[in-house]
């Protein structure tokens, strides 16, 4: 092994210990920096054709999950197109914070705009759809819900890449213009989890057949549960199964909350100008019209503070 050489100044002429020439050294030093140079040429190149592979391919997005998050930059373009039979292009969002709508449903078939979405809307919120099992006469109930569904489909690139899904995404509904409203946190089981979680969802009033609306998470009077049709002969009957799916909503095996609660039927009409009118139960069943299954403080004076639904052994929201 030789001696390291003398470290050079600039401008200082240097002598080599070991007796080898400087043009030899010169040469053995342009071959270091020539095999250094094509080793950074042959990264650069392999750098660069990688890039434009890359840049070259078009990612295709995967088919979207059952809760996933969903961004609407243009509500009206999508109604519009919903409108005139076509499917709107499901766009993914980010979940942190306030989101345009979450994915409630997914199917493997073909997106149809017509489709049904509303059923698999409600069970992600956590909320019957219809009676079902709570039908004790022929009256079927459809609970009142803040929201609304829209059916969402595949891009092209996702298409041309094989993919056939439908996707039913829920949006909330604002209940003073009942236009679309963000998504504050998940909508996932907010029937289940009640309180805050589904206050956003419930539908409440000072007034049994108004329609100006109070947000459940202040003072209201009636908490307007679900609407009814196909009633049944017997108003009795009806009012039964009312009770029933109050119960089920609420977790609360007494619907009346040991008298504290009163769970009606409020019937109505609709007039020839189309407004709505209240009605006696079999007045609005021979008229086409309808009930709505409510729950409201017992007390005059008292209100309630929460919606209901999901309540379970939690104390009562009443103030």
């Amino acid at each position: 092994m030789h001696d390291d050489p003398v470290t050079p100044t600039q401008g200082t002429i240097v002598q080599l210990r070991d007796g080898t020439p400087q043009d030899v050294t010169g040469r053995r030093r342009l071959t270091g920096l020539t095999v250094i140079a094509v080793a950074v040429i042959a990264m650069m190149l392999l750098t660069a054709g990688r890039a434009r592979q890359v840049s070259g391919v078009a990612v295709v997005p995967p088919p979207p999950q059952i809760g996933d998050c969903v961004s609407i930059p243009d509500t009206d373009q999508v109604l519009e197109q919903m409108n005139e039979g076509e499917v709107p292009v499901l766009v993914s969002g980010p979940c942190q914070g306030a989101r345009a709508g979450e994915v409630a449903s997914l199917e493997d078939q073909r997106a149809y705009a017509q489709g049904d979405c509303w059923t698999p809307t409600l069970g992600y919120l956590g909320v019957p759809a219809t009676a079902g099992p709570f039908l004790k006469s022929e009256t079927a109930w459809q609970t009142r819900t803040a929201a609304m569904s829209y059916t969402f489909g595949p891009s092209p690139l996702q298409v041309a890449a094989g993919q056939l899904w439908s996707a039913c995404v829920l949006v909330g509904l604002d209940t003073e213009n009942f236009r679309p409203r963000p998504l504050i946190e998940s909508a996932r089981d907010a029937a289940t989890r009640g309180g805050t979680a589904f206050d956003p969802f419930a539908i409440c009033s000072d007034a049994p057949l108004s329609t100006e609306f109070t947000p459940c998470g202040g003072p209201h009077r009636y908490e307007m549960v679900a609407d009814g049709f196909n009633l049944g002969p017997s108003e009795a009957e009806g009012l039964e199964s009312c009770r029933a799916l109050v119960s089920e909503l609420t977790g609360l095996q007494d619907p009346s909350a040991n008298g504290r609660l009163r769970v009606e039927l409020i019937a109505y009409r609709y007039d020839d100008g189309g407004s709505l009118r209240k009605a006696d139960y079999q007045q609005a069943r021979t008229a086409g019209g309808g009930v709505t299954c409510t729950v409201s403080p017992v007390a005059p004076g008292e209100v309630l503070t929460m919606t209901l639904v999901g309540l379970g052994e939690r104390p009562l929201p009443i103030g």
